[in-house]
């Protein structure tokens, strides 16, 4: 089973993305887990949607869209999601339509 990780937090020291270091050491034998980064994700443009997508955003989005099961670890902030984690969200499921 490939999983994607992805962390709601873009610090250096996240507990949230130290958290998603840690299952890996508990996956069953034939799981592995791609700890998915959301640092080079520009903020969501549907004209670069309908177009050209940066490189960053596509390995994103082909990393999610070949996974058998995604993994979230992220901070509740102001009563939502992360900023960062919503982009992502954006860009996903917009270029998939």
């Amino acid at each position: 089973m490939k999983i994607s990780g992805i962390s709601g937090s873009l610090k250096q020291a996240s507990l949230n993305t130290m958290l998603l270091k840690n299952v890996e050491s508990v996956l069953p034998y034939n799981s592995t887990l791609e700890i998915q980064r959301l640092d080079d994700i520009i903020l969501y443009n549907e004209d670069l949607n309908n177009e050209w997508k940066p490189e960053e955003i596509n390995v994103f989005i082909n990393a999610i869209q070949y996974s058998d099961a995604l993994l979230f670890a992220t901070l509740e902030y102001n009563h939502s999601i992360p900023g960062v984690l919503k982009n992502a969200k954006n860009w996903a499921l917009r270029s998939a339509f």
